[in-house]
């Protein structure tokens, strides 16, 4: 029998905790304090090969990296996250579940969307309408990105109203 603090299972659960430090720590704009969280949840994934579901928590390398680009948006970073979000949409860490990789492509899509990269907003949006399709219909920064694309560009932009249709945002 292992130890308490050894073992796949602590660094699943210990590293969960810290994501959640992770989110609520960025949107209360702390940023030493997200850090903290990013570098200590970062080294408790380095034990796990590839992202794992275990007690309904999902951990490892992957998932801790769309926290920290989840956290370079919520910190008014864009352009940070922009640049974390090119590799990871393009090769999407192994063991995301389909609406892990969704929420990575709707938080690219608020990172281009603040950087003015609409057409990339756009990209990433659709993206995320091809792999968690229900989730980007219903997720509120889905359609807060849509929203906005939708206002800016609803006449020139057919694909814009088919993903606004399916979120009931165009009739």
């Amino acid at each position: 029998m292992s130890r308490p603090g050894n073992g796949l299972e602590h660094a699943v659960h210990l590293g969960s905790l810290h994501l959640r430090g992770v989110v609520l720590a960025s949107r209360h704009k702390d940023k030493n304090a997200t850090a903290d969280h990013v570098r200590r949840a970062t080294a408790l994934a380095a034990q796990i090969p590839t992202d794992i579901l275990q007690h309904n928590l999902t951990f490892g390398p992957g998932n801790t990296a769309l926290y920290e680009l989840a956290a370079h948006v919520e910190l008014d970073a864009p352009n940070k996250a922009a640049e974390v979000a090119g590799p990871l949409l393009k090769q999407p860490p192994a063991g995301l579940k389909p609406s892990r990789v969704g929420r990575l492509a709707i938080d690219t899509a608020r990172a281009r969307l603040a950087t003015k990269d609409l057409v990339g907003a756009e990209d990433a949006l659709k993206y995320a309408f091809r792999v968690a399709p229900q989730m980007a219909e219903i997720h509120p920064m889905a359609r807060e990105v849509l929203r906005v694309l939708w206002t800016v560009h609803q006449r020139s932009r057919p694909d814009l109203l088919v993903m606004a249709k399916r979120a009931g945002l165009a009739n």
